[in-house]
């Protein structure tokens, strides 16, 4: 049985199943590059269905880069959850750069964040890696959206028509 993201699948089973996703990635080098190259292939065949037109687009976290997901039903800010959730990420360390990032019904963002450093990826089962991916993926699944305010260049991906935007933050960001 698959899980349809058309409607708003990003729930604990599409969460569960990114989480194996990230986790045979962090054990398999294969695995990864197929991901890289085909990600809705190979996010159909783990079981969830991808409407027809929706791409996916996987980013890489490196040491120096991570990023933030934002859900795509984000539309406004409310209740400073989104407050919250980035001023735990402050001070940003001196060297990294935090990404956000936007899903949109045509686009989706998955992150590939960096297995945790405590963990033995070789010796630690694709069952309790998930259970880490899932915990460490920074995914941000609420429905409200972030006005980003900044003297200097906060971290942000977006499409417009073909065109990719990307800049990076360097600084404290301040969120109203």
């Amino acid at each position: 049985m698959s899980d349809s993201i058309q409607s708003g699948g990003e729930g604990a089973k599409y969460s569960a199943i990114m989480g194996q996703i990230i986790a045979k990635c962090w054990k398999d080098p294969d695995y990864k590059a197929k991901l890289l190259a085909q990600p809705e292939s190979v996010i159909e065949q783990e079981g969830i269905s991808v409407p027809t037109g929706t791409k996916f687009k996987v980013l890489e976290a490196t040491p120096s880069v991570r990023y933030l997901p934002i859900s795509r039903f984000i539309k406004h800010e409310k209740d400073g959850v989104l407050t919250q959730i980035i001023s735990k990420l402050l001070p940003i360390p001196e060297g990294i750069e935090i990404r956000i990032v936007q899903s949109t019904e045509a686009l989706r963002y998955v992150v590939l964040p960096m297995p945790p450093d405590s963990v033995n990826v070789g010796s630690t089962s694709v069952a309790d890696l998930s259970k880490l991916a899932v915990s460490d993926s920074s995914s941000v699944n609420v429905t409200q959206t972030v006005n980003v305010q900044t003297g200097v260049n906060v971290s942000t991906v977006v499409t417009v028509g073909e065109v990719e935007v990307v800049a990076v933050v360097a600084a404290a960001v301040v969120v109203t």
